[in-house]
């Protein structure tokens, strides 16, 4: 199993491991979500300062997040193909495996909660953060 960037696309990336493109779509996505959740922003922030919060508002903007960039199904399965293909620059072979083996079978009680677990999972596994 290889790679996920589960929030190569969620909010806590350094924006600088991704191309100028991605960046700016992950930032346009997250913008998005912030509004279509209701989200407060602090939150964010803090979610991408790596204090994790566990709050359904932070849960709902994650998977906003990954279901907008196609990581995450409705059904909340991953798209571990796309997931792979958006995975930050830096990344060890040994993260790749634990994100796209690991963080993207966690199971959840629903699809946010699902997608919650598998963004803690990859930022507790990987030293390149996401740009969530």
């Amino acid at each position: 199993m290889k790679h996920f960037i589960i929030f190569a696309c969620f909010v806590t990336l350094a924006f600088s491991q991704f191309s100028s493109e991605t960046a700016e779509k992950i930032k346009q996505v997250s913008k998005e979500c912030i509004k279509s959740t209701g989200v407060d922003p602090d939150l964010i922030r803090r979610v991408r300062g790596g204090d994790i919060v566990d709050e359904d508002k932070v849960k709902q903007f994650v998977s906003c997040v990954f279901k907008t960039l196609k990581l995450q199904n409705e059904d909340g399965s991953f798209d571990r193909s796309i997931v792979e293909a958006r995975l930050p620059n830096g990344l060890t072979e040994s993260e790749k495996d634990t994100i796209l083996g690991k963080c993207l079978s966690i199971e959840g009680d629903n699809v946010e909660d699902r997608a919650f677990k598998a963004y803690k999972c990859y930022r507790e596994n990987a030293k390149v953060k996401s740009a969530i």
